[in-house]
């Protein structure tokens, strides 16, 4: 990659970061407002005593938020108040770094961060705006000390915000990549749901790939889940070649996690293959009920509106080029109840329509051959979806034996 479309990029990165950063801050006050609940509300306690510090650093951390110059402002103020009565305050020091942040002086904000991270090393809060300004400097180093610090002391809804910010710094500072592989060969605690979650914030389709067979080949990866949300969040971001490559690095159960990439199984694998259902206010909800054997099992949805083109349920596959049928048996309570539904098939990469079934006699088999082209369809959707009535009577229906087989290994044309 040249060096000047890489310096044009960074600024984007750098603002992705810094989204990363406000989400992952949020997380990190909904857990403090817990904590903080504990004591008085700082203001009540500033009217009683106007040093008291710890009530004067909550008071600019909760000003802090507010973007608005006057908000800053007060923020500022309420710190410099507490660092005169307590010049050593955690809270009041990381508040002013992250005002210094605002202003570009990341001189300044490490001088105050570091500061406040010899006070308090485990502060979520401050470790979480350490890894911003190390992103920022560059500094590697103090961003896996300040990263692995969030993360053995993070509640969960903690873990999605840090892995975006490494996600998102990995294009700018790729060492990273290096010294993240030699941190997780500790096979820290919070590793599984780490990388599970970083899995989805690497933007780069071939970068991605890398990474995870690095993980794989270094022993850090031992738990298949978070190879097959791996793959998942390939497919997610349409990176589709690394993730048939990805699938190879499945050591215990390739066969069966292919199945659900590539037929309409019910089995669940918490990845973006699952089958998903719809259930809102719009009088549609849908859902499953597993059959016995491995797979087996059938869809039931309900209709009470009257709009139509609304999803119900959907799936997606991955097949290769060629004809397939898709076939299920389809049964109502009621007479027009199969006329509210039809079943379409097309390609997720550009949305193109590949078949759609039409209303079926109670209790017959539905049939569908469709052609997979050999190009801009490396993945495909199984959905089914309302037609457009005039009546708002409840109807509900149900799909057995679902299931897509391959009738022909033939190169066909695109749509």
């Amino acid at each position: 990659m040249s060096e000047q479309p890489h310096k044009q990029r960074r600024p984007l990165i750098l603002a992705a970061v810094w989204l990363g950063y406000i989400a992952l801050t949020g997380a990190v006050l909904s857990q403090a407002r817990v904590e903080a609940n504990a004591g008085p509300a700082p203001l009540e306690a500033i009217k009683i005593n106007l040093t008291h510090a710890r009530a004067l650093a909550n008071a600019s951390s909760n000003r802090a938020g507010d973007q608005t110059p006057l908000g800053q402002t007060a923020a500022k103020q309420y710190a410099l108040r507490a660092l005169a009565r307590d010049p050593l305050n955690s809270d009041a020091l990381r508040v002013l770094a992250s005002l210094s942040d605002v202003s570009s002086d990341l001189v300044l904000t490490q001088k105050y961060l570091d500061a406040s991270n010899r006070r308090s090393r485990r502060s979520l809060k401050t470790n979480a705006a350490v890894m911003v300004n190390a992103t920022l400097r560059g500094d590697v180093k103090t961003l896996m000390v300040a990263l692995d610090s969030v993360m053995r002391v993070a509640p969960g809804n903690v873990v999605g915000p840090t892995a975006k910010i490494i996600g998102q710094a990995i294009p700018i500072l790729p060492e990273i990549e290096e010294r993240l592989i030699e941190s997780l060969k500790a096979k820290p605690s919070w590793s599984s749901s780490f990388l599970a979650n970083l899995s989805g914030e690497i933007s780069d389709g071939d970068v991605s790939l890398r990474i995870l067979k690095r993980l794989k080949a270094e022993g850090v990866l031992d738990e298949e889940a978070v190879v097959k949300s791996w793959i998942g969040n390939l497919v997610a971001r349409q990176h589709y070649p690394q993730s048939r490559v990805a699938m190879a690095l499945l050591d215990n159960d390739p066969a069966g996690f292919g199945s659900i990439m590539t037929s309409l199984s019910f089995k669940v694998s918490q990845t973006v293959f699952d089958w998903s259902f719809a259930n809102n206010d719009g009088g549609i909800s849908a859902g499953y009920e597993a059959g016995e054997a491995a797979g087996a099992g059938k869809i039931w949805a309900m209709n009470s509106g009257s709009s139509g083109g609304n999803i119900v349920a959907s799936k997606l596959l991955m097949l290769d080029a060629g004809s397939y049928r898709f076939r299920t048996t389809a049964q109502s309570d009621q007479a027009l109840g199969l006329d509210d539904f039809k079943w379409v098939i097309g390609c997720h990469n550009n949305g193109a329509l590949l078949g759609a079934t039409a209303a079926a006699p109670q209790k017959q088999a539905i049939m569908l051959n469709f052609d997979v082209p050999a190009a801009q369809c490396d993945a495909v959707f199984v959905r089914l979806i309302t037609n457009s009535r005039d009546r708002l009577d409840r109807t509900q229906v149900s799909y057995q034996d679902l299931a897509i087989e391959k009738i022909a290994n033939i190169r066909v044309s695109p749509p």
